[in-house]
Order: structure tokens, then C-alpha cells, then sequence
């Protein structure tokens, strides 16, 4: 925190050594130590990953220590305290998924708790998952539910609802579906109108409990309490600096990227032609497609676009009197969904258009 420019100072320095990409730029993983506050994991992840991208380099940005220490365990002998920045048990258990999601959200790869237990490591700092007498705080059932549902992350996006009290993360997992995780940063309780991607869906606290909800007019309405307002005798009231208790709304949505090259009529006069293409899944999330074309039924598969967010473009490559054979493929992050085999997803020939006039054997017109 003394020098918020550090990583961009040491990016800077790498960059005047000779030839740093031949020794890998001298690092490989940007690690970094953050506490109490969730949102320093979205920032430093996203910040991280821009200074990096502006010189070319490509690593993965690591949280190796994150937290929030609690003050009100009475199970331990100086406790319940006056807060400074530690939270309440209930919010550290809130932490550790609100941190997860943010992760998703910053870019980060790799997210670590501090810690297993508390050991002795300062002076009212209770970080343990479990305490010293082995004995389990609820962060412990909190982070089996963030390793449960935040998992395998694609497409990953974050809006604020509710006029920007409430943080909404969304993200497709393959193993589970679309995962959104919602909590409350304001101090009184609001509602999420959250869209719909199917009919149903399961809620789940950070306690691990399931509830089933049906939408109304396509769209789950989510109550989320709002911070806490710390009430400790000989201490000062105030409201928490920790957002509300999180809350994952889980939609079985087919987590199979699907796509196609719409069809095309079986013979076409224009040259170029456009081509257009679908998708069919309804995970939700960004896409960008690739397509490839075929010159003919024996031709090699050939990359047309690749990376796009088109969904149509003008094919300019074709010849007179031969067939184009189209196939697409939706990405989202690493995942791909696979071409499909054989002559793909629709073809079209290119008629060979003759014009001029006819002229008989004195190079008169003849009417046709």
C-alpha cells in the first residue's frame, strides 16, 4: 500500500533489460496479499492484467493471501472486541465468496484463504477457518459452497442493479450451468430483478442451504439484506464496512456452446454473397465465432474469420461455377464448441453469369 505503482514500476524496469521475453520477463505468477476489503481483488486483478497486456506479457495474477478477521467469536478469550477492520464470523463467511466472485470478475487464477486456523498470528487477528481447539467457524461451510459453485468460470461478466447497490456476477460454469452471485453493498434491504435463462433455478446461501424459486415474467426476484450495524456495548455504532450476506442463484442452463452458418440458397447469382451464422445454446455470456469455408466437396478446410463478434459478413473470395461449403464454431474464453464434420453446416454454388448480345452472321441484333 506504500506504493500502489510497484508492479508497474518493476513492468517498466523488466522492459529495459535486453531481450526480456527470452527469459520468460523474469517472473512467473503476480501474487498478491489482499484483505478486509473484497473489491481490492477485482481492481488489483483487473489493473494487474492491463499493465501486463500494454507490454505484450501474459501470466497468471494470483491472490495468495486474502481475509477478513472476525471480533465477535466469544468462543476465544478476548473476544467480542470494538471493531477496527476486522467483521463479524457471519461476514467472514460472506467474505470468502464475495471474494471468489470477484476473482472471476478481476481475472485472477488462483485465490487463497488465510487461513486454515488461527494460530497465534497477531494481535486479535482471528483468521482461522477453524479455531485453535479445532472447533469450525461458518467461513469453513462457506468456502465448500465457493468451491462448489464458483467453478470452472467462462464469460464471466459483472453489472450493478438496483441503481448500483447491488453487485450481480455472472459466469457459466461447464459442470453447473449459469451462476450468478448477487449481494447488497447498501444499508437497507433491496430486491434484485435478475433476468431469466430458464424457468426455475436453485437459491444458495453461503450456509450451503437450497432454495428452489420460479421466475415471474421471466425474471427471479432476490431479497438481499443490507450491511451490517455493528450494537457492541462500550463501543461505537455503525454500520459494517462489509456488504451484505451473498447469495447464489444457480440456472441449469445446457452448457454446450452451439452454433451454426444459417442456410443459404442451394444455387446464388451474387458475388460477393453474404453469409450469416447463429447461436443456438442459451448459456447466456459473450461469445466470438470462428468460420471456415470449403472450395468445393474435395477442397481443405480453410480459416475465414476468426475471433468475431459478427454474426453475418460478405464473402468475397468465391469463383463462378464452384461450391462453398460454410461451418462456424461459438468460442467463449479457452472453450470452443467443435466444427461439425463433413461438408458443415450449408453450402451454395456460384452460377456463372453470362452477359451480352446476340448477333446473327450480318452482326444483326437477334431478340431473345
Amino acid at each position: 500500500w506504500s506504493d500502489p505503482d510497484f508492479f508497474r514500476k518493476v513492468l517498466d524496469q523488466i522492459a529495459t533489460e535486453p531481450d526480456p521475453k527470452s527469459k520468460n520477463f523474469f517472473f512467473d505468477v503476480v501474487a498478491y496479499h489482499l484483505y478486509v476489503n473484497p473489491y481490492n481483488i477485482l481492481n488489483v486483478g483487473q489493473g494487474a492484467r492491463s499493465e501486463m497486456a500494454k507490454r505484450g506479457i501474459s501470466k497468471q495474477v494470483w491472490i495468495n493471501e486474502t481475509n477478513v478477521p472476525v471480533f465477535d467469536d466469544t468462543n476465544v478469550s478476548d473476544s467480542p472486541f470494538c471493531p477496527g477492520w476486522q467483521g463479524t464470523m457471519d461476514e467472514q463467511a460472506s467474505f470468502v465468496i464475495q471474494a471468489g466472485a470477484l476473482a472471476i470478475a478481476g481475472g485472477v487464477d488462483r485465490l487463497f484463504s488465510f487461513q486454515l486456523y488461527d494460530d497465534s498470528v497477531g494481535y486479535r487477528e482471528y483468521y482461522g477457518m477453524v479455531r485453535n481447539d479445532g472447533t469450525l467457524r461458518p467461513v469453513f461451510t462457506a468456502y465448500q459452497v465457493a468451491a462448489t459453485y464458483l467453478v470452472d468460470p467462462l464469460g464471466a461478466s459483472r453489472v450493478e442493479l438496483e441503481g448500483g447497490a447491488v453487485d450481480s456476477i455472472s459466469f457459466i460454469s461447464a459442470k453447473i450451468g449459469k451462476v450468478t452471485v448477487l449481494w447488497n453493498n447498501s444499508t437497507t434491504q433491496k430486491t434484485a430483478s435478475v433476468t431469466a435463462s430458464t424457468p426455475t433455478a436453485q437459491l444458495i446461501d453461503k450456509g450451503g442451504n437450497v432454495q428452489n424459486i420460479t421466475a415471474q415474467n421471466n425474471r427471479f426476484s432476490i431479497s438481499l439484506p443490507g450491511k451490517a450495524r455493528y450494537e457492541i456495548p462500550g463501543c461505537t455504532s455503525r454500520y459494517s464496512d462489509q456488504p451484505g450476506s451473498p447469495y447464489i442463484l444457480v440456472e441449469r442452463v445446457n452448457t454446450e456452446l452451439s452454433s451454426q452458418v444459417n442456410q443459404l440458397p442451394t444455387v446464388t447469382t451474387q458475388n460477393p454473397f453474404t453469409v450469416s451464422w447463429s447461436r443456438l445454446d442459451k448459456m447466456g455470456g459473450s461469445v466470438t465465432y470462428d468460420v471456415q469455408y470449403r472450395a468445393g466437396r474435395d477442397g481443405q478446410w480453410v480459416d475465414w474469420l476468426t475471433d468475431t463478434t459478427q454474426t453475418s459478413a460478405q464473402f468475397g473470395l468465391a469463383q463462378g461455377g464452384r461450391a462453398y461449403y460454410f461451418r462456424s464454431q461459438a468460442r467463449m474464453g479457452n472453450t470452443a464448441e467443435p466444427y461439425p464434420d463433413g461438408d458443415g453446416d450449408t453450402s451454395t454454388t456460384v452460377k456463372i453469369v453470362l452477359s451480352g448480345r446476340v448477333l446473327d452472321n450480318k452482326s444483326r441484333p437477334v431478340n431473345q
